[in-house]
């Protein structure tokens, strides 16, 4: 045990550490985030990010990105294979193997 003054920084490095070692960083930075106060007005952020907006207006929207999403990845169909082949279109890889 040290009995030496430390200042706050090392202390604070010092218990980061010893949390990332036992919880691991994930869970170190879900711990302390219970301590960290937000900034900002949460009310104002949220009115500028969903304005006006229903609730069913917005789950439209989730879903529609969701159905264009699914759409851009079969449409690519990524395979097993190296990266720059798997990025291909089914007619891109059709053409590299002739």
């Amino acid at each position: 045990m040290t009995t030496e003054s430390a200042s706050v920084a090392q202390i604070t490095a010092c218990a980061v550490s010893l949390l990332c070692r036992e919880l691991g960083p994930v869970n170190t930075a879900r711990f302390i985030n219970q301590f960290t106060n937000g900034s900002g007005d949460y009310t104002e952020d949220r009115e500028a990010i969903l304005g006006n907006r229903s609730v069913a207006e917005i789950v439209s929207e989730i879903k529609n990105r969701r159905a264009e999403s699914l759409k851009r990845r079969k449409k690519a169909r990524f395979c097993l294979l190296p990266t720059a082949y798997c990025l291909l279109t089914p007619c891109q890889r059709d053409a590299t193997r002739s």
